[in-house]
């Protein structure tokens, strides 16, 4: 039986990502280490960018991601959440 992610664990999965690589991530590795295909992660990217969770740069004609400072807050209040949800696998 395969598990599917709920939004909140896609969310953090994003964050995470972005904070476990120095803070700034390609789209590409953010879309491979967030296990997301494109048009779903353009979903997420632009909801988490207009509630300022990240942001979009662009440096010498590449785009990366990183976090804001409420992005990293999010990080703080998912990650309880989800250890909760794997104690009872919910």
């Amino acid at each position: 039986m395969s598990y599917k992610r709920n939004k909140a664990e896609i969310v953090l999965d994003i964050l995470l990502s972005i904070s476990q690589n120095n803070n700034q991530i390609k789209i590409t590795h953010l879309l491979r280490k967030a296990n997301l295909s494109h048009e779903a992660f353009k979903k997420y990217s632009e909801e988490l960018e207009v509630k300022e969770y990240i942001k979009l740069s662009i440096i010498k004609k590449q785009h990366f991601y990183s976090l804001t400072p409420k992005g990293y807050e999010q990080i703080s209040k998912l990650k309880p959440l989800k250890e909760f949800m794997n104690t009872f696998d919910l």
